[in-house]
């Protein structure tokens, strides 16, 4: 960044933001990743555009698609993935989910 800096004039200045690392683009303004904006800072799990932050979305498909994208990219694991998806359906096929979790606000 400093050496970048260094090549700009000078009322020009590049400040770090953040850095999506693993990310996926889906499309133009359809990208969800793990966010990281600073050195410090813990990541988290950012989504703009897809089903994770959409309103035409059932709760119960955010729900399920926030999980899946957290296990991804944050435990890297495919089986993981698999057990957690598992649960969902069953609780679904069971009738242990509430309506409300169906609709669209």
């Amino acid at each position: 960044l400093t050496k970048i800096k260094a090549c700009l004039p000078y009322p020009l200045e590049i400040k770090f933001e953040k850095v999506y690392w693993p990310c996926q683009f889906f499309s133009k303004k359809r990208y969800s990743g793990l966010m990281f904006t600073g050195k410090d800072s813990s990541p988290r799990v950012d989504a703009k555009g897809n089903e994770l932050v959409r309103r035409d979305t059932p709760l119960f498909i955010k729900k399920i698609m926030t999980g899946v994208t957290r296990i991804l990219y944050l435990e890297h694991s495919f089986t993981r993935i698999f057990q957690f998806l598992e649960q969902k359906i069953h609780r679904l096929v069971t009738y242990r989910m509430s309506l409300h979790q169906f609709l669209i606000y």
